[in-house]
């Protein structure tokens, strides 16, 4: 004898299966601990809810002065290739801007869960204890958009789940919070510098100890100072390095450190 679901459990049941049919797209870069110094690390872009997915944009960055763009490979998505991907700026800038459109199919797109539909490889080329956030996000004229295809009707989404992906270079920090303590936005003006004093602008996400320091390319030391620094916005003036060149100012917390290139003309 066959018996049939009440009408209510079969509805609850057609619900759930039709949430997880349509959730939203998503991505994860890896968390990447003790990598070391001068090591290519590969930064897989896995998928999830990649269902009938029909064209999607954005912008990878990292810091230029402590990861290096190698290359990008791995391509397992249809109708993907290097022609999706602008490296112009991959070297100078730590910037990657992606599209990606597939035609051959007016329903999309589908892969399972966990995908990695193309991978990231940069190189390590700033000293342990350096690190850097490597982001998926919206950088004019490059907006971060999936279009996906839901109960016949496309869909936009600007606002996917992200995981960012993170590289401690020879030292380890926990998983779970990657960006604890973190600068983020950090910024130096002018660059190049011909005056005599540069300023810094950076967001610290906890309070903490500081160690400024500005170095010469063969790691000379020309200024250091410490400081205790309330979590929050940043800004600090310092004096111009002596001579001409290249010099990097890096700011330490003694668990993360952020190395900042400048040129002095």
């Amino acid at each position: 004898m066959i018996h049939s679901l009440p009408r209510f459990v079969f509805c609850g049941l057609l619900f759930l299966l039709t949430m997880k049919a349509s959730a939203q797209p998503s991505f994860r870069l890896p968390f990447i601990n003790d990598a070391p110094a001068n090591a290519t690390v590969n930064m897989p872009l896995r998928v999830f809810g990649f269902n009938k997915v029909v064209s999607m944009q954005f912008v990878m960055r990292w810091n230029p002065s402590v990861m290096s763009f190698q290359s990008i490979d791995g391509y397992n998505l249809n109708c993907l290739s290097a022609a999706n991907f602008n490296t112009i700026q991959a070297l100078d800038s730590g910037r990657v801007r992606f599209q990606w459109e597939c035609n051959s199919t007016s329903m999309g797109v589908t892969v399972p869960d966990s995908t990695p539909i193309f991978r990231l490889r940069l190189k390590c080329i700033a000293p342990d204890s350096s690190n850097t956030t490597v982001k998926i996000q919206s950088e004019p004229p490059t907006y971060l958009e999936v279009n996906y295809v839901q109960n016949g009707v496309t869909k936009t989404d600007t606002a996917p789940n992200i995981t960012q992906g993170f590289v401690a270079i020879g030292y380890t920090v926990s998983a779970e919070t990657p960006e604890s303590p973190v600068f983020e936005d950090a910024t130096l003006a002018p660059n190049p510098l011909a005056g005599d004093q540069i300023q810094i602008n950076f967001n610290l996400k906890v309070t903490s100890e500081m160690q400024v320091r500005i170095m010469d390319a063969n790691g000379r030391q020309v200024y250091v100072a410490s400081q205790h620094f309330q979590a929050g916005p940043q800004q600090l003036s310092l004096p111009a390095p002596p001579g001409t060149g290249t010099w990097y100012l890096l700011l330490e917390t003694g668990k993360q450190t952020l190395t900042l290139p400048f040129i002095r003309i």
